[in-house]
């Protein structure tokens, strides 16, 4: 019966009554946005692979992976927050006070980006030549410039979901994956005969992605300054305890945020000091069709207002059942990867990345925790438990790190396709005991 009244309120479309309602329309609009993400993203990953080749398509893997590192900085659990208090005063009707903690914390986020773009800047000829030893100093310098773009794409995207209005996400969204398989890919192929060195070419890569992450953003502010109402209202300065409350949010969520940037980069991270960057893209190549099957946990960004505003057993009964439905489709996805590897990797990617066949197969292990984390994850910060999260994210971050370096370390003595076996194996374990963390502690929170 539950099931014909879902069907319903989709064909009638009727979503506007109460809590369910609202998590029926979110949903719908974010599986929406996570198909046009992950198939978007497959496409054009699938595309430029196959351009760059394994070496060229290593080194542009390392580069955005360095790039969403720093970007992370800039973020600082302030997207976030705005979810949290903006999400509340609109359930008051009270578009005034949301304005109010919308102006506040972009002023925050600019502070913070602009001291990341500075450091990124800065520290880029460390980072590629003392550490990577690659040639990428060029290329992390015009990626400084990524770190400005995304940070406030995703502020705006952030004022979106505060407001319940998830299609405007699917909108922009569409429209980059859009621009960027279109535009990116005619771009490097025109601009890559020119390059001289490979230096240059990972530098005209780059290049050539950034223009569609432009247009979007001021495609996306438009967008924002039209259908976001509160937008338009007038802000009055938040009082002390307004802003004391923030900041108590924001100080363990930043921890949170960048430590799970940490755990999720890290492995690219270790990679490109250890192996040559055609194995960089032959895990990247792996991990990209994972990609589509560990978006469930995206699912959760959804559920955050609704999360936000539930209390007691309404809450608990909401986490159960979006726990269940993520791991029974999480499980069907890792069989699917298991049987289908090869034949996956070679429609995708072509005969170049035959080496990626059974990293895909391991990497497939990841699946079901990181698709249930991400509800965990999302149901303690809509609780505010926040130092919680951020004192887990430590202690793993810790222990990949550790992990990572001690396999990659030892295994590269092997070859360097054991290496990056040994990085793979990390992630699986984290991943494991990560989720073994959340379930605990969910059950001593009850």
């Amino acid at each position: 019966m539950h099931s014909i009244n879902i069907f319903k309120r989709f064909r009638e479309s009727r979503f506007n009554k109460g809590y369910s309602g609202l998590a029926i329309k979110n949903s719908a609009n974010q599986v929406s946005t996570i198909l046009v993400t992950k198939l978007g993203s497959l496409a054009f990953t699938a595309i430029i692979a196959r351009v760059l080749m394994p070496e060229l398509f290593g080194l542009y893997s390392l580069v955005f992976s360095t790039i969403f590192v720093f970007t992370s900085f800039a973020d600082m659990g302030v997207g976030t927050a705005l979810t949290r208090f903006v999400s509340r005063a609109l359930a008051k009707s009270d578009n005034k006070k949301a304005k109010s903690y919308y102006s506040h914390l972009f002023k925050i986020k600019i502070v913070l980006t602009l001291i990341s773009f500075l450091v990124l800047l800065l520290s880029a000829k460390f980072i590629a030549t003392a550490y990577y030893q690659k040639p990428i100093f060029l290329a992390l310098l015009a990626g400084s410039l990524f770190v400005i773009v995304l940070s406030m794409i995703n502020f705006i995207e952030n004022a979106f979901r505060a407001s319940n209005k998830f299609q405007g996400v699917l909108l922009k969204e569409s429209f980059f994956q859009i621009a960027r398989i279109v535009l990116s890919p005619i771009l490097i192929i025109l601009l890559l005969k020119y390059a001289l060195t490979q230096e240059i070419a990972i530098l005209i890569i780059i290049s050539s992605i950034f223009l569609p992450y432009l247009i979007t953003l001021f495609f996306f502010a438009f967008s924002a300054r039209k259908k976001i109402s509160f937008l338009k209202e007038s802000a009055d300065l938040l009082d002390k305890d307004e802003r004391k409350g923030i900041k108590r949010f924001i100080i363990p969520l930043s921890a949170s945020l960048i430590l799970h940037t940490i755990l999720d980069q890290v492995d690219l991270i270790l990679l490109g000091r250890f192996v040559t960057s055609e194995f960089i893209g032959y895990y990247s190549a792996a991990f990209s069709l994972i990609g589509p099957a560990t978006a469930l946990a995206a699912l959760s960004t959804a559920l955050f207002p609704i999360f936000s505003r539930l209390e007691g057993t309404q809450l608990r009964r909401g986490l159960k059942k979006s726990i269940l439905a993520t791991f029974l489709i999480s499980v069907l996805f890792t069989m699917l990867i298991l049987l289908l590897s090869p034949l996956m990797v070679g429609i995708v990617y072509g005969a170049d990345y035959s080496l990626a066949i059974n990293l895909l197969r391991l990497g497939s292990l990841v699946i079901i925790p990181s698709s249930i984390v991400g509800i965990y994850v999302t149901f303690f910060i809509s609780r505010g438990k926040t130092k919680l999260t951020a004192k887990m994210l430590v202690f793993l971050t810790i222990i990949k790190i550790v992990l990572g370096y001690i396999l990659v370390s030892t295994f590269v003595k092997i070859s360097l396709f054991t290496a990056t076996v040994g990085v793979v194996s990390a992630r699986i374990i984290t991943e494991y005991l990560y989720l073994s963390a959340l379930i605990l502690f969910s059950r001593k929170s009850k």
